[in-house]
């Protein structure tokens, strides 16, 4: 992206490998802290650890491109739910990041909240006993009414919108996904407001994303639909 500023009521997608060379994977480790690395320590599997090392590096080498700042120099911060944000809140940049397997999902935006999710397609799900647990009983409906071959696809979009916005508000898992209304489901582009008591007096915005086939993604704003950039774009992140 040659012009990196995100004017207000925009959000930029960036879209990220995160199985990468062993060279690069060191440099994104050296732009971690000490607690970062700690916590990639953490994970039982290489694989993983790598994944979070890239995702985390990549996230510093993003927000640094907006910043004008040095990718290790930057400091987080994070919420009751594990939310992370920028602990120099007066930049006023928001960012959210999702990934699933080998890829990875950036959303960036000034001033207000943002959550982003990425899933794998899968259809290997008990839905119904998932369905009972995670949504309202309008959308249990409207998935027992959908073909079957598009039912898994279709709790998909549902999921992933709903965990955006669990991540937009910082609310995590405390999210009442059952009562949370993410539904209906039309054009990819179109922005809906979710329905729910706990949401206060913020409003949010919801829709799904195309990130390509095997995936489903959704966006989740606080306030009205933005314009969305870059959302079908693999970017060449600091490669």
């Amino acid at each position: 992206m040659a012009d990196r500023a995100v004017a207000a009521p925009e959000v930029h997608l960036w879209w990220a490998a995160l199985r990468v060379p062993p060279e690069r994977l060191a440099r994104l480790e050296a732009l971690l802290t000490g607690d970062e690395r700690t916590r990639a320590d953490r994970f039982r599997f290489a694989r993983d650890r790598a994944r979070f090392v890239a995702a985390r590096g990549t996230l510093r080498e993003i927000l640094g491109r907006y910043l004008d700042r040095e990718p290790a120099a930057l400091r987080f911060a994070y919420g009751a739910h594990g939310k992370p944000a920028l602990a120099e809140t007066s930049t006023g940049l928001r960012f959210n990041l999702a990934h699933s397997g080998d890829a990875a999902l950036f959303a960036v935006r000034w001033e207000r909240d943002i959550g982003v999710d990425l899933e794998p397609a899968r259809t290997d799900l008990d839905l119904g006993e998932l369905a009972a647990i995670v949504l309202t009983p309008g959308e249990r409906a409207l998935l027992a009414a959908a073909p079957p071959d598009r039912r898994h696809e279709l709790f998909a979009a549902l999921w992933t919108r709903k965990e955006a916005l669990a991540k937009a508000t910082g609310l995590g898992l405390a999210l009442p996904f059952d009562r949370v209304a993410a539904a209906p489901l039309g054009d990819l582009a179109d922005w809906i407001e979710p329905d729910g008591p706990f949401l206060g007096d913020r409003r949010w915005s919801l829709r799904s994303l195309d990130v390509g086939p095997g995936f489903a993604a959704a966006l989740a704003v606080e306030g009205d639909g933005v314009e969305v950039r870059d959302q079908t774009t693999v970017m060449p992140v600091g490669m």
